[in-house]
Protein backbone atom coordinates (compact mmCIF):
# COMPACT_ATOMS: atom_id res chain seq x y z
CA UNK A 1 0.00 0.00 0.00
CA UNK A 2 1.24 3.63 -0.62
CA UNK A 3 1.80 6.55 2.16
CA UNK A 4 2.47 9.91 2.27
CA UNK A 5 6.46 10.31 1.79
CA UNK A 6 6.80 10.44 5.56
CA UNK A 7 8.16 8.06 8.05
CA UNK A 8 5.70 5.42 9.65
CA UNK A 9 6.63 4.82 13.30
CA UNK A 10 5.68 1.26 14.27
CA UNK A 11 5.75 0.36 17.86
CA UNK A 12 6.57 -2.49 19.48
CA UNK A 13 3.85 -1.47 22.56
CA UNK A 14 4.42 -3.85 25.11
CA UNK A 15 8.30 -2.88 25.08
CA UNK A 16 7.59 0.79 25.43
CA UNK A 17 5.00 -0.11 28.08
CA UNK A 18 7.77 -2.20 30.44
CA UNK A 19 10.02 0.70 29.74
CA UNK A 20 7.12 3.18 31.21
CA UNK A 21 6.37 0.60 34.23
CA UNK A 22 10.98 0.46 35.38
CA UNK A 23 10.89 4.13 34.40
CA UNK A 24 8.24 5.31 36.87
CA UNK A 25 8.10 2.44 39.38
CA UNK A 26 6.82 4.99 42.25
CA UNK A 27 3.61 4.92 40.06
CA UNK A 28 0.95 8.01 39.59
CA UNK A 29 -3.03 7.67 40.48
CA UNK A 30 -5.76 9.34 39.45
CA UNK A 31 -9.30 8.47 41.10
CA UNK A 32 -7.67 5.21 42.61
CA UNK A 33 -6.77 3.96 39.73
CA UNK A 34 -2.98 3.57 38.76
CA UNK A 35 -1.88 5.77 35.24
CA UNK A 36 2.56 5.88 35.29
CA UNK A 37 2.47 3.36 32.44
CA UNK A 38 0.07 5.07 30.12
CA UNK A 39 1.32 8.64 31.08
CA UNK A 40 5.13 7.53 29.96
CA UNK A 41 3.39 5.73 26.97
CA UNK A 42 1.44 8.80 25.62
CA UNK A 43 4.91 11.11 26.55
CA UNK A 44 7.05 8.92 24.54
CA UNK A 45 4.70 8.99 21.52
CA UNK A 46 4.56 12.89 21.29
CA UNK A 47 8.45 12.53 21.78
CA UNK A 48 8.65 10.16 18.73
CA UNK A 49 6.28 12.17 16.40
CA UNK A 50 8.66 15.40 17.08
CA UNK A 51 12.05 13.53 16.80
CA UNK A 52 11.00 12.12 13.33
CA UNK A 53 8.45 14.59 12.20
CA UNK A 54 5.54 12.28 11.73
CA UNK A 55 1.96 11.45 12.93
CA UNK A 56 2.18 7.84 10.68
CA UNK A 57 2.22 5.59 13.53
CA UNK A 58 1.20 1.78 13.92
CA UNK A 59 0.97 -0.11 17.46
CA UNK A 60 1.91 -3.93 17.42
CA UNK A 61 0.77 -5.80 20.73
CA UNK A 62 1.80 -8.96 22.34
CA UNK A 63 -1.20 -11.59 22.20
CA UNK A 64 -1.22 -13.26 26.17
CA UNK A 65 -1.31 -16.62 24.32
CA UNK A 66 2.10 -17.46 22.50
CA UNK A 67 1.56 -20.36 19.65
CA UNK A 68 5.60 -20.79 19.75
CA UNK A 69 4.78 -22.66 23.29
CA UNK A 70 3.30 -25.25 20.82
CA UNK A 71 6.71 -26.04 19.44
CA UNK A 72 8.53 -25.43 22.85
CA UNK A 73 6.99 -25.31 26.01
CA UNK A 74 10.19 -23.88 27.73
CA UNK A 75 9.74 -20.67 25.29
CA UNK A 76 10.12 -17.32 27.36
CA UNK A 77 9.65 -19.73 30.58
CA UNK A 78 12.20 -17.81 32.61
CA UNK A 79 10.35 -14.29 32.95
CA UNK A 80 8.22 -15.89 34.98
CA UNK A 81 10.90 -17.57 37.65
CA UNK A 82 11.18 -16.26 41.16
CA UNK A 83 8.46 -13.77 40.73
CA UNK A 84 7.64 -12.90 44.31
CA UNK A 85 3.69 -12.15 45.62
CA UNK A 86 4.81 -8.45 45.32
CA UNK A 87 5.52 -8.44 41.45
CA UNK A 88 2.60 -10.72 40.52
CA UNK A 89 0.61 -7.76 41.53
CA UNK A 90 2.61 -5.14 39.81
CA UNK A 91 2.25 -7.07 36.71
CA UNK A 92 -1.71 -7.34 36.91
CA UNK A 93 -1.91 -3.62 37.85
CA UNK A 94 0.65 -3.22 34.58
CA UNK A 95 -1.47 -5.29 32.59
CA UNK A 96 -4.71 -3.24 33.18
CA UNK A 97 -2.70 -0.07 31.84
CA UNK A 98 -1.60 -2.19 28.75
CA UNK A 99 -5.06 -2.91 28.43
CA UNK A 100 -6.36 0.28 28.74
CA UNK A 101 -3.59 2.17 26.05
CA UNK A 102 -4.47 -0.47 23.52
CA UNK A 103 -8.33 -0.88 23.78
CA UNK A 104 -9.37 2.49 24.85
CA UNK A 105 -7.09 5.50 25.14
CA UNK A 106 -4.96 5.10 21.28
CA UNK A 107 -8.54 4.92 19.26
CA UNK A 108 -9.98 7.71 20.94
CA UNK A 109 -7.19 10.03 20.39
CA UNK A 110 -7.81 8.84 16.77
CA UNK A 111 -5.33 6.08 15.55
CA UNK A 112 -6.29 3.63 13.50
CA UNK A 113 -3.30 1.20 12.99
CA UNK A 114 -3.56 -0.66 16.15
CA UNK A 115 -2.88 -4.55 15.65
CA UNK A 116 -3.00 -7.81 17.99
CA UNK A 117 -3.90 -11.71 17.29
CA UNK A 118 -4.07 -14.06 19.19
CA UNK A 119 -1.13 -16.30 19.35
CA UNK A 120 1.34 -14.15 17.88
CA UNK A 121 3.43 -11.60 18.89
CA UNK A 122 4.22 -8.25 18.16
CA UNK A 123 7.61 -8.82 16.14
CA UNK A 124 5.36 -11.14 14.06
CA UNK A 125 2.76 -8.11 13.47
CA UNK A 126 5.93 -5.66 12.74
CA UNK A 127 7.72 -8.08 10.42
CA UNK A 128 4.10 -8.52 8.23
CA UNK A 129 3.59 -4.62 8.26
CA UNK A 130 7.39 -3.75 7.15
CA UNK A 131 7.51 -7.14 4.83
CA UNK A 132 4.18 -6.09 2.70
CA UNK A 133 3.61 -2.01 2.91
CA UNK A 134 5.52 -0.06 1.16
CA UNK A 135 6.90 3.05 3.51
CA UNK A 136 9.94 4.28 5.84
CA UNK A 137 9.59 2.81 8.40
CA UNK A 138 11.27 2.77 11.81
CA UNK A 139 10.33 0.24 14.52
CA UNK A 140 10.55 1.04 18.31
CA UNK A 141 12.32 -2.06 20.06
CA UNK A 142 14.88 -2.88 22.02
CA UNK A 143 14.14 -6.61 20.61
CA UNK A 144 17.80 -7.76 18.93
CA UNK A 145 15.75 -10.41 16.88
CA UNK A 146 14.11 -7.24 15.04
CA UNK A 147 17.56 -7.26 13.30
CA UNK A 148 16.54 -9.19 10.51
CA UNK A 149 14.24 -6.78 9.27
CA UNK A 150 16.55 -3.87 8.63
CA UNK A 151 16.78 -4.74 4.94
CA UNK A 152 12.81 -3.41 5.67
CA UNK A 153 13.11 -0.72 8.19
CA UNK A 154 15.76 0.86 11.23
CA UNK A 155 15.32 0.36 14.60
CA UNK A 156 14.83 2.53 17.37
CA UNK A 157 16.07 2.34 20.97
CA UNK A 158 13.91 4.72 23.14
CA UNK A 159 16.24 4.07 26.33
CA UNK A 160 19.60 4.80 24.59
CA UNK A 161 17.90 7.25 21.97
CA UNK A 162 19.97 4.99 19.38
CA UNK A 163 19.11 4.10 16.13
CA UNK A 164 20.46 1.07 13.96
CA UNK A 165 20.16 1.09 10.32
CA UNK A 166 21.20 -1.71 8.28
CA UNK A 167 24.57 0.23 7.21
CA UNK A 168 25.16 0.47 11.30
CA UNK A 169 24.19 -3.23 11.70
CA UNK A 170 26.53 -4.76 9.12
CA UNK A 171 29.73 -2.22 10.17
CA UNK A 172 29.04 -3.19 13.92
CA UNK A 173 28.39 -7.57 13.40
CA UNK A 174 30.41 -7.69 10.33
CA UNK A 175 27.41 -9.85 8.73
CA UNK A 176 24.47 -9.41 6.40
CA UNK A 177 21.18 -9.01 8.23
CA UNK A 178 19.58 -11.81 6.34
CA UNK A 179 22.17 -13.83 7.97
CA UNK A 180 20.97 -12.94 11.66
CA UNK A 181 18.03 -15.28 11.95
CA UNK A 182 20.90 -17.96 11.44
CA UNK A 183 22.75 -16.55 14.29
CA UNK A 184 19.81 -17.24 16.48
CA UNK A 185 19.22 -20.30 14.98
CA UNK A 186 22.79 -21.24 15.98
CA UNK A 187 23.41 -19.50 19.40
CA UNK A 188 19.75 -19.62 20.61
CA UNK A 189 18.04 -16.82 22.59
CA UNK A 190 18.55 -16.89 26.26
CA UNK A 191 15.89 -13.84 26.57
CA UNK A 192 13.51 -15.98 25.54
CA UNK A 193 15.01 -19.12 27.04
CA UNK A 194 15.38 -20.24 23.36
CA UNK A 195 18.53 -23.06 24.12
CA UNK A 196 20.73 -22.91 21.00
CA UNK A 197 24.08 -25.37 20.48
CA UNK A 198 26.07 -25.51 23.51
CA UNK A 199 29.03 -23.85 24.51
CA UNK A 200 28.46 -21.82 20.43
CA UNK A 201 27.29 -17.75 21.40
CA UNK A 202 26.40 -15.40 18.81
CA UNK A 203 30.34 -14.60 18.81
CA UNK A 204 30.80 -17.83 17.39
CA UNK A 205 28.07 -18.22 15.14
CA UNK A 206 28.82 -14.86 12.87
CA UNK A 207 32.53 -16.05 12.96
CA UNK A 208 30.94 -19.57 11.85
CA UNK A 209 28.65 -17.75 9.11
CA UNK A 210 31.55 -15.24 7.81
CA UNK A 211 33.92 -18.78 6.89
CA UNK A 212 36.19 -17.71 9.98
CA UNK A 213 35.63 -21.00 11.25
CA UNK A 214 35.89 -23.85 9.63
CA UNK A 215 37.68 -26.79 11.56
CA UNK A 216 37.56 -27.69 15.32
CA UNK A 217 35.28 -28.49 17.68
CA UNK A 218 33.16 -25.43 17.68
CA UNK A 219 32.98 -25.99 13.59
CA UNK A 220 31.93 -29.21 13.44
CA UNK A 221 29.38 -28.92 16.89
CA UNK A 222 27.66 -26.58 14.54
CA UNK A 223 27.56 -28.50 11.18
CA UNK A 224 26.41 -31.17 12.85
CA UNK A 225 23.46 -30.40 13.92
CA UNK A 226 22.62 -28.66 11.50
CA UNK A 227 19.98 -31.55 10.62
CA UNK A 228 18.59 -31.72 14.10
CA UNK A 229 15.42 -31.59 15.65
CA UNK A 230 16.77 -28.31 17.68
CA UNK A 231 17.77 -26.51 14.29
CA UNK A 232 14.64 -27.03 12.71
CA UNK A 233 12.96 -25.66 16.03
CA UNK A 234 14.89 -22.70 16.67
CA UNK A 235 14.63 -22.00 13.12
CA UNK A 236 10.70 -21.75 13.53
CA UNK A 237 11.04 -19.80 16.99
CA UNK A 238 13.63 -16.81 15.52
CA UNK A 239 11.92 -17.01 11.65
CA UNK A 240 10.16 -13.36 11.60
CA UNK A 241 7.10 -13.54 10.97
CA UNK A 242 5.80 -16.74 12.75
CA UNK A 243 4.15 -18.74 10.34
CA UNK A 244 0.57 -18.07 10.03
CA UNK A 245 0.85 -14.23 10.75
CA UNK A 246 -0.96 -12.78 8.04
CA UNK A 247 -1.20 -9.61 6.69
CA UNK A 248 -2.34 -6.45 8.50
CA UNK A 249 -3.75 -3.20 6.14
CA UNK A 250 -2.39 0.12 6.96
CA UNK A 251 -4.99 3.22 7.44
CA UNK A 252 -3.81 6.72 6.53
CA UNK A 253 -6.94 8.64 6.43
CA UNK A 254 -6.83 9.57 10.54
CA UNK A 255 -7.98 12.40 11.57
CA UNK A 256 -7.24 13.66 14.89
CA UNK A 257 -9.46 16.05 16.93
CA UNK A 258 -7.89 18.54 19.94
CA UNK A 259 -11.38 17.88 22.26
CA UNK A 260 -11.03 13.84 22.20
CA UNK A 261 -7.33 14.29 23.20
CA UNK A 262 -8.66 16.54 26.25
CA UNK A 263 -11.29 14.01 27.34
CA UNK A 264 -8.52 11.48 27.83
CA UNK A 265 -6.32 13.86 29.59
CA UNK A 266 -8.74 14.70 31.78
CA UNK A 267 -9.80 11.12 32.40
CA UNK A 268 -6.83 10.48 33.49
CA UNK A 269 -5.68 13.56 35.47
CA UNK A 270 -2.52 14.28 33.04
CA UNK A 271 -2.88 17.90 33.52
CA UNK A 272 0.55 18.60 32.72
CA UNK A 273 -0.50 17.50 29.13
CA UNK A 274 -3.08 20.21 29.50
CA UNK A 275 -0.20 23.05 29.50
CA UNK A 276 -0.74 25.47 26.41
CA UNK A 277 2.71 24.79 25.13
CA UNK A 278 2.28 20.69 25.40
CA UNK A 279 -1.18 20.80 24.16
CA UNK A 280 0.01 23.30 21.13
CA UNK A 281 2.62 20.31 21.03
CA UNK A 282 0.16 17.64 20.12
CA UNK A 283 -2.38 19.93 18.13
CA UNK A 284 0.83 20.84 15.75
CA UNK A 285 2.13 17.58 15.44
CA UNK A 286 -1.17 15.11 14.62
CA UNK A 287 -2.98 18.15 12.69
CA UNK A 288 -5.88 18.15 15.51
CA UNK A 289 -8.77 20.55 14.72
Amino acid sequence: MKTENKITIIVDCNYVCYVNKFAMSKGLSYKGNRTEIIFGFLRHINELARHFETKQFAFCWDSRKSLRKEIYPEYKINRRVNQTSEDIELDKIAYLQFNEIKDVILSKIGFKNIFEKEGYESDDIIASIVKNNQGRFIVVSSDNDLFQLLDHCSLYNISKKSLTTKIIFEREHSIPVEKWYLVKTIAGCPSDNVTGIPGIGEKTAIKYLRGLLKTGAKASAIESIQSSNLFKRNIELVTLPFDGTGTFNMKFDETFAEKDFIGVCENYGFESFLSRKYLQSWIKLFGMK
